[in-house]
């Protein structure tokens, strides 16, 4: 018993660690002044007031994939900027 508990324990200990890499920025903004580029674009409408635009974005020598998000809302004819937010799929 102990020493499954034993194998439990140091198996989540190093899958913690593979996953939890973290990304150099934030913000799309901040994302494509550090050379990465969009590699596709997708929209989204969750609801009538809410746009999402999906960006994927590549960092061609580390090889790093990221996905950002920018939420505009529509309201009386215009379309205001929500926020932005990046993360490492």
């Amino acid at each position: 018993m102990k020493k499954l508990f034993l194998y439990v324990f140091l198996a989540s200990i190093f899958y913690s660690n593979v996953f939890a890499e973290e990304i150099d920025c934030n913000t799309l903004n901040e994302c494509l002044k550090k050379n990465y580029i969009i590699k596709s674009k997708m929209t989204f409408k969750p609801h009538d007031t809410i746009f999402n635009i999906i960006y994927e974005l590549v960092k061609k020598r580390d090889k790093v994939l990221i996905h950002c998000i920018v939420k505009y809302r529509l309201s009386s004819g215009t379309t205001r900027l929500k926020g932005s937010r990046c993360y490492k799929p």
